[in-house]
């Protein structure tokens, strides 16, 4: 058999993969939400908003990228060795 079967692949890591999926969506809705508030006129725009929003949004696009990369691996996870 020039194979050898997964042996370390972890279930788990399919679950933790929804918890980068919802930190993507977060991400996501402040982006949207930042550009809807750098449409404002600047004499009512509001500076500290549009900072929060622009940290939420790299914050949860970044640690969303890094949750599903991370789970995915853990879910993919194999030894390829003849045993």
């Amino acid at each position: 058999m020039p194979f050898g079967t997964p042996i370390q692949a972890t279930p788990g890591g399919c679950f933790l993969s929804f918890f980068g999926l919802a930190a993507m969506i977060f991400g996501g809705v402040c982006t949207w939400k930042l550009f809807v508030a750098i449409d404002i006129p600047p004499s009512k725009s509001d500076p500290e908003l549009i900072m929060k929003l622009g940290f939420g949004s790299a914050i949860g696009v970044s640690l969303g990228l890094f949750l599903i990369r991370w789970a995915w691996r853990l879910a993919t996870r194999s030894d390829m060795k003849n045993s």
